[in-house]
């Protein structure tokens, strides 16, 4: 009965006697030597080294994802955070955040609640503190959206706006 090899139809006698073949070649291979005296299998070098193997120990236990409790900040502090994130990161208009990592106002407060410093009824009378200094003819958002703003004239209004909360003890 004919056996395919590499589709090529052969007899099951050709194809012991390749078999056979191939198994007379590898018994006339002559056995690897053995590495020279003064060369070290891998074996020996990673224990010379003091390398310690196996698996790597366990991560210390912790909740993944998990915020940290907020910081008794008040407005003034919520605002204080604020500046520090753009003053970091960068600032940014018509996004809470760009490509860059820049943010606007509302995204540096997003981070700073995030990061624990006040909460979002600290944020939002934060944002009540922002409308307060600028006079309510126009809201934070619009105005600092405003194509002629710069980071300058944010960073000024975010720190008197602190300065003001602060001196009224929010």
């Amino acid at each position: 009965m004919p056996v395919a090899l590499l589709d090529i139809p052969i007899s099951r006698r050709e194809y012991d006697q390749l078999h056979a073949d191939i198994a007379a070649y590898l018994a006339q291979q002559a056995a690897p030597a053995p590495p020279p005296a003064g060369r070290l299998d891998a074996a020996a070098l990673i224990q010379q080294a003091g390398i310690i193997t196996g698996p790597a120990p366990r991560p210390k236990r912790r909740i993944l994802g998990r915020r940290p409790t907020p910081t008794q900040v008040g407005v003034a502090g919520h605002l204080d955070a604020v500046v520090r994130i753009i003053t970091v990161y960068g600032w940014a208009q018509h996004t809470r955040w760009d490509a860059q990592r820049r943010c606007c106002i509302v995204g540096a407060q997003s981070l700073a609640v995030h990061l624990g410093y006040g909460d979002r009824a600290i944020a939002g009378q934060a944002g009540d503190w922002l409308n307060r200094q600028l006079g309510g003819g126009i809201d934070y958002v619009n105005w600092q959206n405003n194509r002629w703003r710069t980071k300058p004239q944010v960073l000024d209004m975010l720190r008197t706006a602190a300065d003001n909360a602060r001196k009224a003890g929010a």
